[in-house]
């Protein structure tokens, strides 16, 4: 699959990158010499100097034989009108566009998949893709860092309690107790990141995602003795694009918007019927008592201030609020919003990074997620017919330090199953694995290489 991503920036170098990985073949273009040179310099990608809407650069890149066009240029206009050109021109390529303006993304977004405006197959708007990323923690019913895997399945992040039933064992150990049916997919512990095996010991102040199905999120977390619950009053910091997401959705019932811009309140207030608007600065203890904002059982910090949602959300954690969430820059920010005792980090490009690489899954392997402060992925495969892995059982594959497999397709209709060591890979089957960032062994076992 060949891919042009016009617009070098942190969200067009990190998709280079996660593509360059899987295999794809990735063209960058961008105006800016600096930018063009460092991508030069850590990515195994064709560069090319100029502006992105250029017909000549775009002839250079290779758009001929392009399966894909991204353009998340800094400019939302520069970002439509190449895609508008490539529909014009070459309209059999894929163009995902990154939209900023609500009223541009509103207009470009597809109607039930049929009606396109400017050539764009999907556009993707950043704030409407971490609203959606943190409404999907609070409709697990219980609020935490989660993965939809789809076909009912979901990635839940728990911390081991100390003297929880997962305090001080291996998952061997583990796999005998009654209640539990999970698979453990990652450990984080201190600065490291784990692919576990059976005799991985798990030790309080382990972050671990466990794969569970979806209706089961409330009995894993009931096992784990993870405290917590449905979150009844959310507190939601940020009266932005964001918080105006938040604050209208119909899971969150009760709910007081905090924000210190007047004019952000009054568009809240004129909106969102249900929501209670306050005006101020949470930095002035008067208004957290006389609001009684640490009585609440949900805080969310969305502000474009990212330092500063921090810095509140585990100010409010400090208060007695039982969860927190705080929107960050980047998954780098995960560990250290942890430590704060913030319950879930949504790194804001990182996300919108996983949305657009989910856009172009549907061969081969592909990128879902990111996990662990950017150390793992979830890749979905098909396995090819010439595969490596073909015609094995799981238990036969060598995948130590490479790969854990967690689903296994199931059906022709595409049910999923969790992994065993029995399991025997198909060609054409999909599974869903976690793997190191950018390790092609991967592709090496299930694609045709």
């Amino acid at each position: 699959m060949k891919v042009i991503i016009v617009g070098a920036g942190f969200v067009g170098m990190q998709l280079a990158r996660t593509l360059v990985a899987e295999g794809r073949d990735v063209v960058l273009i961008d105006k800016d010499a600096d930018r063009v040179k460092e991508a030069s310099n850590s990515i195994d990608c064709a560069v090319v100097l100029s502006d992105g809407n250029s017909p000549a650069a775009l002839e250079e890149a290779g758009i001929t034989s392009a399966d894909a066009l991204v353009a998340v240029t800094d400019q939302d206009e520069v970002n439509m009108i190449t895609c508008s050109y490539v529909e014009s021109h070459y309209p059999r390529v894929f163009k995902i566009a990154r939209v900023r303006n609500y009223a541009y993304y509103e207009s470009a977004s597809p109607v039930d998949g049929t009606r396109r405006v400017y050539g764009i197959d999907r556009a993707i708007h950043p704030n409407v893709v971490a609203a959606e990323t943190i409404l999907s923690a609070i409709r697990s019913g219980l609020v935490g860092e989660t993965i939809d895997l789809g076909a009912g399945y979901a990635i839940v992040f728990l911390t081991v309690e100390r003297g929880s039933p997962l305090d001080g064992r291996s998952l061997a150990n583990l796999a005998g107790l009654d209640g539990w049916h999970y698979l453990v997919a990652t450990v984080e512990r201190d600065a490291e990141s784990l692919l576990p095996n059976g005799q991985t010991v798990l030790a309080a102040g382990d972050h671990v995602g466990v794969l569970a199905q979806r209706e089961e999120v409330a009995e894993l977390m009931a096992f784990a003795q993870v405290s917590g619950g449905v979150a009844r009053r959310t507190v939601i910091y940020g009266a932005g694009q964001i918080g105006r997401i938040l604050a209208a959705d119909r899971n969150i019932s009760k709910v007081t918007v905090v924000d210190s811009d007047r004019e952000r309140c009054r568009k809240v207030a004129e909106r969102v019927s249900k929501a209670k608007v306050i005006c101020g600065s949470l930095t002035e203890e008067d208004l957290v008592a006389e609001e009684r904002l640490d009585k609440n059982d949900l805080f969310v910090a969305v502000s474009e201030n990212y330092d500063q949602n921090l810095v509140v959300a585990a100010y409010m954690k400090s208060l007695g609020v039982a969860k927190t969430v705080a929107l960050t820059s980047s998954a780098a920010v995960g560990a250290i919003a942890r430590k704060l005792g913030i319950d879930v980090a949504i790194p804001m490009r990182d996300t919108v990074v996983d949305g657009i690489a989910g856009c172009l899954r549907g061969r081969g392997v592909s990128s879902v997620h990111t996990l662990c402060g950017g150390a793992f992925e979830i890749l979905t495969c098909t396995v090819g017919a010439k595969a490596q892995a073909a015609g094995k059982a799981i238990q036969e594959l060598s995948l130590a330090g490479i790969c854990l497999v967690l689903l296994v397709q199931t059906s022709p209709e595409g049910e999923m199953a969790v992994a065993h060591g029995g399991h025997v890979v198909q060609p054409g089957q999909r599974i869903v694995v976690v793997a190191p960032k950018g390790d092609n062994r991967v592709l090496r076992l299930f694609g045709d290489r």
